[in-house]
């Protein structure tokens, strides 16, 4: 999708396009705006669990040891929106 954008201080685009090293105005402004999205992903409170999340989650047996077991929840965690 393509959009014209006005921007009103022109110093301010030429300082955030030089601070971000883009080659033009565009790709400044495509930075700014994906690094925004970023950070408000970033800041969103951690989600509500399903009341039947952990039923679910221990409902299946496995074969996995001990070791196996806190590995594959490290895992998970770290791979999870949470």
């Amino acid at each position: 999708m393509s959009m014209v954008i006005t921007v009103s201080n022109e110093t301010n685009l030429k300082k955030i396009k030089q601070f971000l090293g883009a080659k033009d105005e565009n790709e400044a402004v495509e930075i700014v705006i994906e690094r925004a999205i970023k950070e408000f992903e970033q800041n969103q409170p951690m989600k509500e669990l399903p009341e039947d999340f952990f039923d679910d989650l221990f409902a299946e047996k496995t074969n996995l040891s001990d070791g196996e077991s806190i590995q594959a929840i490290i895992r998970e965690r770290e791979e999870s929106n949470f």
